[in-house]
């Protein structure tokens, strides 16, 4: 048994501290782990490759190599669209926030409105928008947008870390002089405890999706959580930061259990 990691080149540096995390830890469980940067040196012999690649079209093509990927491609494929990964969590009876794919302002039906593009990731490509003239300059710029109405929150949302449907760990986050509480764009940080109804939500999402290890982002209003988003691949630092635990250790154990044969 033996598994790959694959991240695209220039995501290597900032992500070499996780990479080696993943490569020891794996060593001491004898399961071998290599890094790769490019589809064509995926080994045929390999018993998995962890899929660290943002692009859909590098996904679909490590999909092509005949090794498992860890997350499949078409999870990947859903978590990187926003319309359609709101269209499948609504179709599970989960609190979704309204989304719109839109064009032009007058398909816009909420002020203030928020703004995104489809593939947008990390709170990249996300606006907020209360004027028409707002709108019209977002929407200039390049970009397959949907909106959504803003949904007071505090500027706060909950990051649950999943690991098969078992959810593993969770984060609050919150910004600070922004609606955007990505942690990477400064925002505050803290454990969170998900309800039994909340962690059924969540749990129920990943089930559905058949995922290995995902992010899902759901907004906390006062009426409680909306689905936000899915995140793939799902940056780690706030969980590296918080959580009581390896998540090297845990991804590890989960891949043993999943793909060993003996």
């Amino acid at each position: 048994m033996n598994g790959v990691i694959f991240y695209e080149p220039h995501e290597v540096d900032s992500n070499r501290a996780f990479i080696d995390d993943i490569i020891q830890t794996a060593k001491r469980r004898n399961l071998p782990m290599t890094l790769i940067t490019r589809v064509k040196d995926v080994p045929p012999d390999a018993t998995f490759l962890f899929n660290r690649a943002r692009s859909t079209d590098v996904t679909k093509e490590l999909a092509t190599c005949g090794v498992p990927l860890v997350n499949r491609a078409s999870v990947h494929a859903l978590a990187n669209d926003k319309y359609e990964a709101t269209a499948f969590v609504r179709s599970l009876g989960i609190p979704t926030i309204p989304t719109v794919s839109v064009t032009r302002r007058e398909d816009v039906p909420w002020r203030p409105a928020v703004l995104k593009t489809r593939s947008g990731r990390g709170g990249t490509d996300v606006h907020l928008c209360e004027t028409d003239e707002q709108l019209d300059r977002v929407l200039s710029m390049r970009g397959d947008w949907i909106a959504q109405p803003f949904i007071p929150s505090h500027a706060t949302d909950i990051r649950t870390f999943v690991i098969g449907d078992h959810a593993r760990f969770s984060v609050k986050r919150t910004g600070v002089d922004s609606f955007k509480s990505n942690y990477t764009l400064g925002g505050r940080i803290e454990p969170y405890e998900l309800s039994a109804s909340e962690r059924q939500q969540i749990e129920t999402i990943a089930r559905a999706l058949e995922s290995d290890y995902v992010g899902i982002d759901m907004l906390l209003t006062e009426d409680g959580l909306r689905f936000n988003e899915i995140e793939d691949p799902v940056g780690a630092r706030s969980l590296y930061t918080l959580a009581p635990f390896s998540l090297a250790e845990a991804l590890v154990t989960y891949w043993l259990r999943r793909f060993r044969t003996d």
